[in-house]
Protein backbone atom coordinates (compact mmCIF):
# COMPACT_ATOMS: atom_id res chain seq x y z
CA UNK A 1 0.00 0.00 0.00
CA UNK A 2 1.31 3.47 -0.83
CA UNK A 3 1.37 6.58 0.98
CA UNK A 4 -1.67 8.07 -1.01
CA UNK A 5 -3.28 5.00 -0.59
CA UNK A 6 -2.56 5.04 2.85
CA UNK A 7 -4.25 8.19 3.51
CA UNK A 8 -7.05 7.49 1.21
CA UNK A 9 -7.71 5.06 3.46
CA UNK A 10 -7.47 7.07 6.41
CA UNK A 11 -9.84 9.38 5.48
CA UNK A 12 -12.27 6.99 5.10
CA UNK A 13 -12.17 5.90 8.15
CA UNK A 14 -12.69 9.49 9.83
CA UNK A 15 -15.29 10.84 7.31
CA UNK A 16 -17.51 8.14 8.73
CA UNK A 17 -17.15 9.96 12.02
CA UNK A 18 -18.55 12.82 11.04
CA UNK A 19 -22.35 13.59 10.65
CA UNK A 20 -23.79 12.95 6.72
CA UNK A 21 -24.83 16.61 6.30
CA UNK A 22 -21.55 17.70 7.05
CA UNK A 23 -19.94 15.21 5.37
CA UNK A 24 -21.72 15.80 1.98
CA UNK A 25 -20.80 19.80 2.37
CA UNK A 26 -17.45 18.97 2.26
CA UNK A 27 -17.15 16.83 -0.67
CA UNK A 28 -18.77 19.50 -2.62
CA UNK A 29 -16.66 21.86 -1.59
CA UNK A 30 -13.64 19.90 -2.81
CA UNK A 31 -13.34 17.11 -4.88
CA UNK A 32 -10.27 14.81 -6.48
CA UNK A 33 -10.56 12.65 -9.39
CA UNK A 34 -8.19 10.25 -9.13
CA UNK A 35 -7.18 8.21 -12.08
CA UNK A 36 -5.38 4.65 -11.79
CA UNK A 37 -3.49 3.56 -14.93
CA UNK A 38 -2.40 0.19 -15.76
CA UNK A 39 -2.65 -2.89 -17.59
CA UNK A 40 -4.22 -0.90 -20.35
CA UNK A 41 -7.05 0.72 -18.74
CA UNK A 42 -8.15 3.62 -16.16
CA UNK A 43 -9.84 3.41 -13.39
CA UNK A 44 -11.66 6.45 -12.39
CA UNK A 45 -12.16 7.06 -8.56
CA UNK A 46 -13.22 10.10 -6.70
CA UNK A 47 -11.74 9.27 -2.99
CA UNK A 48 -12.97 8.91 0.14
CA UNK A 49 -15.47 6.82 -2.24
CA UNK A 50 -14.50 3.10 -3.13
CA UNK A 51 -16.39 2.52 -6.17
CA UNK A 52 -14.28 3.09 -9.38
CA UNK A 53 -14.93 2.92 -13.12
CA UNK A 54 -12.98 1.09 -15.23
CA UNK A 55 -12.47 1.61 -18.65
CA UNK A 56 -10.36 0.25 -21.41
CA UNK A 57 -7.84 2.38 -22.97
CA UNK A 58 -6.45 -0.04 -25.84
CA UNK A 59 -9.41 0.69 -28.95
CA UNK A 60 -12.83 -0.48 -28.10
CA UNK A 61 -15.95 0.79 -28.73
CA UNK A 62 -14.96 5.07 -27.75
CA UNK A 63 -18.93 5.86 -27.38
CA UNK A 64 -18.94 2.83 -24.73
CA UNK A 65 -15.91 4.50 -23.36
CA UNK A 66 -17.72 8.15 -23.69
CA UNK A 67 -20.69 6.87 -21.97
CA UNK A 68 -18.73 5.74 -18.62
CA UNK A 69 -16.74 8.35 -18.26
CA UNK A 70 -19.96 10.65 -18.39
CA UNK A 71 -21.88 8.28 -15.95
CA UNK A 72 -18.43 8.87 -13.50
CA UNK A 73 -18.60 12.71 -14.36
CA UNK A 74 -22.07 12.70 -13.05
CA UNK A 75 -21.94 11.15 -10.15
CA UNK A 76 -19.39 13.23 -8.68
CA UNK A 77 -20.20 14.61 -5.13
CA UNK A 78 -18.66 18.02 -5.91
CA UNK A 79 -17.10 20.11 -8.87
CA UNK A 80 -13.41 18.70 -9.55
CA UNK A 81 -10.25 20.84 -7.93
CA UNK A 82 -7.68 18.15 -8.45
CA UNK A 83 -6.72 15.38 -10.47
CA UNK A 84 -4.62 12.60 -8.64
CA UNK A 85 -2.44 10.01 -11.16
CA UNK A 86 -1.33 6.69 -10.40
CA UNK A 87 0.95 4.93 -12.51
CA UNK A 88 1.79 1.27 -12.55
CA UNK A 89 5.72 0.23 -12.34
CA UNK A 90 5.29 -0.55 -16.27
CA UNK A 91 3.73 2.93 -16.96
CA UNK A 92 7.20 5.17 -16.56
CA UNK A 93 10.75 5.00 -16.36
CA UNK A 94 13.10 5.76 -14.18
CA UNK A 95 16.66 6.90 -15.75
CA UNK A 96 19.84 8.12 -13.79
CA UNK A 97 23.01 10.58 -15.80
CA UNK A 98 25.39 12.36 -15.16
CA UNK A 99 24.93 16.09 -16.65
CA UNK A 100 27.78 19.23 -16.65
CA UNK A 101 27.62 21.03 -13.58
CA UNK A 102 26.66 24.15 -15.88
CA UNK A 103 23.54 22.23 -16.21
CA UNK A 104 22.38 22.86 -13.07
CA UNK A 105 20.68 25.84 -13.13
CA UNK A 106 19.07 24.78 -16.26
CA UNK A 107 18.01 21.03 -15.56
CA UNK A 108 14.81 20.76 -17.67
CA UNK A 109 15.66 22.46 -20.83
CA UNK A 110 19.38 20.14 -20.81
CA UNK A 111 17.36 16.57 -19.33
CA UNK A 112 15.31 17.35 -22.20
CA UNK A 113 17.58 17.53 -24.81
CA UNK A 114 18.94 14.06 -23.64
CA UNK A 115 15.20 12.05 -23.64
CA UNK A 116 15.64 10.67 -27.45
CA UNK A 117 19.03 8.88 -26.29
CA UNK A 118 18.02 8.03 -22.76
CA UNK A 119 14.20 6.65 -23.84
CA UNK A 120 12.85 4.89 -27.06
CA UNK A 121 10.61 8.10 -27.36
CA UNK A 122 11.48 11.62 -28.92
CA UNK A 123 10.84 14.24 -26.93
CA UNK A 124 7.02 15.52 -28.03
CA UNK A 125 5.89 12.02 -27.21
CA UNK A 126 6.81 11.89 -23.54
CA UNK A 127 5.85 13.66 -20.06
CA UNK A 128 8.57 14.26 -17.37
CA UNK A 129 10.12 15.03 -14.67
CA UNK A 130 13.98 15.60 -13.37
CA UNK A 131 15.41 17.12 -10.57
CA UNK A 132 19.77 16.54 -8.82
CA UNK A 133 19.85 13.02 -7.23
CA UNK A 134 20.55 13.48 -3.10
CA UNK A 135 24.07 11.15 -3.87
CA UNK A 136 24.95 14.08 -6.34
CA UNK A 137 28.82 15.32 -5.57
CA UNK A 138 28.71 18.78 -4.10
CA UNK A 139 31.27 20.13 -6.96
CA UNK A 140 31.65 18.31 -10.64
CA UNK A 141 29.39 17.02 -12.51
CA UNK A 142 25.61 16.49 -11.36
CA UNK A 143 23.96 13.24 -10.81
CA UNK A 144 20.55 13.32 -12.14
CA UNK A 145 16.75 11.51 -12.17
CA UNK A 146 14.93 11.43 -14.72
CA UNK A 147 11.12 10.24 -14.50
CA UNK A 148 9.46 9.62 -17.73
CA UNK A 149 6.10 8.50 -19.41
CA UNK A 150 4.50 8.15 -22.78
CA UNK A 151 2.02 10.96 -23.15
CA UNK A 152 -0.36 8.68 -25.40
CA UNK A 153 -2.61 7.06 -22.27
CA UNK A 154 -1.99 9.92 -20.12
CA UNK A 155 -3.65 12.01 -22.48
CA UNK A 156 -6.21 9.81 -23.50
CA UNK A 157 -7.22 9.10 -19.69
CA UNK A 158 -7.52 12.83 -19.06
CA UNK A 159 -9.17 13.60 -22.13
CA UNK A 160 -12.02 10.97 -21.24
CA UNK A 161 -13.23 13.64 -18.20
CA UNK A 162 -12.59 16.74 -20.24
CA UNK A 163 -9.05 17.32 -18.80
CA UNK A 164 -5.71 18.06 -20.03
CA UNK A 165 -2.10 17.38 -18.57
CA UNK A 166 -0.22 19.94 -16.49
CA UNK A 167 2.03 22.80 -18.15
CA UNK A 168 5.61 22.00 -18.00
CA UNK A 169 7.56 19.63 -15.97
CA UNK A 170 5.22 17.14 -14.21
CA UNK A 171 5.17 18.09 -10.19
CA UNK A 172 7.48 15.24 -9.00
CA UNK A 173 9.80 15.60 -5.92
CA UNK A 174 11.23 12.75 -6.39
CA UNK A 175 11.92 9.14 -8.07
CA UNK A 176 9.95 6.30 -6.93
CA UNK A 177 11.59 3.32 -5.57
CA UNK A 178 11.65 0.13 -7.86
CA UNK A 179 8.82 -1.65 -8.41
CA UNK A 180 6.96 1.03 -6.81
CA UNK A 181 3.46 3.23 -8.20
CA UNK A 182 4.08 6.74 -9.21
CA UNK A 183 1.60 9.00 -7.95
CA UNK A 184 1.71 12.46 -9.02
CA UNK A 185 -1.12 15.32 -8.37
CA UNK A 186 -2.22 18.52 -9.47
CA UNK A 187 -4.74 21.38 -9.14
CA UNK A 188 -7.42 21.79 -12.03
CA UNK A 189 -6.53 25.17 -13.22
CA UNK A 190 -9.91 26.45 -13.94
CA UNK A 191 -12.78 24.68 -11.81
CA UNK A 192 -15.27 27.06 -13.27
CA UNK A 193 -15.06 24.86 -16.91
CA UNK A 194 -15.01 21.53 -14.99
CA UNK A 195 -15.49 18.74 -16.52
CA UNK A 196 -19.32 18.15 -14.97
CA UNK A 197 -20.07 21.60 -15.65
CA UNK A 198 -19.22 21.07 -19.38
CA UNK A 199 -21.29 17.85 -19.38
CA UNK A 200 -24.34 20.16 -18.44
CA UNK A 201 -23.64 21.91 -21.12
CA UNK A 202 -23.60 19.64 -23.33
CA UNK A 203 -26.57 17.80 -22.43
Amino acid sequence: MTAAEFFDWWRTQLSELVPATLRGSWHSAKTTVALKIGGGRVELGAPPANTTTAINLHGGDEGAQTALAQGFLSRLPGVPQRIRLTLAPEEYLVRRLILPRAAQGHLNEAVGYQLPQLTPFTTDQLFYACGEAPDSPADGQVSVWLVAIPRQRIKRALALIGQLPPDGPLPIRAPPEPGEQLVVSWPIQDTAASPRRRMRVAW
